[in-house]
Parts: structure tokens; sequence; C-alpha cells
């Protein structure tokens, strides 16, 4: 279902693409070239990431897995120059989403911060108490008070992670063909203007 989609949203670019240059080739030539200067586009690329596994539970029962994900990015562009979301929604006119987006990334570099922070305070704390530990069996309480805490470190860092990998995803939450439909929109408005 996911992949229909995908496809659906390049077709929705494309398609977008050609009735633009279709109806913009009816303008006059500096209307057309200022049109095309300002017409928005998108620049869209998938990535394809696909993943197997395998797992022995009893030596006459495997279980395993295949497995692919899908991602878009899009980048949006006035004339030929590309631009930031953030600018793309604004010009537009759509300032809320424009902000929801500022809110991601703000969102997105906090989480990235946090996992690997938490990622090198936990590892730190580990060789610490690994250097500063005697050669007995016994563990000391100082190796007890560092370790705990870099347990704690790695589990918010896992949980950053995760969060990162799954709930923050760009193209999930901005979709391609949301973006795609505000172009359309612009353009129209857009050759309407340049239309005589």
């Amino acid at each position: 279902m996911r992949r229909v989609c995908l496809l659906f949203a390049l077709f929705a670019v494309s398609l977008t693409v050609i009735c633009a240059v279709g109806s913009a080739s009816e303008l006059r030539p500096e209307d057309r070239n200022e049109y095309n200067a300002n017409a928005l586009s998108l620049s869209v690329k998938t990535k394809t990431d696909f993943y197997s596994g395998s797992y022995s539970i009893t030596s006459d029962f495997d279980l395993g897995w295949v497995g692919s994900e899908t991602s878009l990015k899009w980048t949006p562009f006035r004339g030929n120059t590309p631009m930031s979301k953030e600018d793309f929604y604004v010009l537009t006119g759509y300032e809320a989403e424009a902000q929801r987006y500022m809110a991601f990334r703000k969102s997105r570099r906090l989480w990235n911060w946090i996992s690997w922070s938490s990622l090198a305070a936990g590892t730190a704390m580990v060789v610490i108490a690994a250097i500063i530990g005697n050669s007995s069996e016994e563990i000391s309480p100082t190796e007890v008070a560092l370790l705990i805490p870099a347990c704690c470190c790695y589990a918010l860092s896992t949980f950053g992670f995760i969060k990162l990998d799954f709930f923050l995803d760009e193209s999930e939450l901005f979709s391609v063909s949301f973006a795609a439909n505000i172009c359309d929109t612009f353009n129209a408005g857009l050759l309407a203007k340049y239309s005589y």
C-alpha cells in the first residue's frame, strides 16, 4: 500500500511539471521567462532500505523475515533555485505549516542531541568505572555509582534513537503529495497573473 502511495505521489509531481510547462508555453516570451523564474516545483528522491534476518529457535525450526522501507525526500524549488521548506510554506500562504515544520526541525535537533550525548555520557561512565575498578571480583560502590547512571543514559539514548527513527520521520509528517498540491495551486495563481 505504501509503495502505491509513493508511486501516486511521484505521478502527481510529474503531472505538475507537465501541466505547468504546457500552460506556460501559451504566455508571451517575457512573461514565460518571469513565470518560469517564479514557478514552484519539487525535486523528489526515493530511498529504499532492504533488510532481512533469521533466528533459529530450535535445530529444526528457523524463523526468518524479509522487508523493506521506502522514504521520500523532497526539496522545493522556485524557478531553478532550491528553497527551504519553511520559505516554501510561507511563500504559498501556509504559515501554520511553516510553524509546524520549524517546530519539527527543532524537536528533531533536540532529540538528536539528547540521543548522542546520552550515548557518549553513558560510554564515558562505563570507561571510567572500568579504569577505577580494581582487579578483584567485587564491584566497588564507586563503580556502581557510575554504572547505574550509565544504564539510564543508555536507556535514554535508545529511546531517543527510536523516537527519531519512528516518530520524527519527515517523509511521513510532511508529505510530497501535499507539497505537490501546494505547487499546483501556487503555479495556477501565478499563471493567472501573467495571462491576458
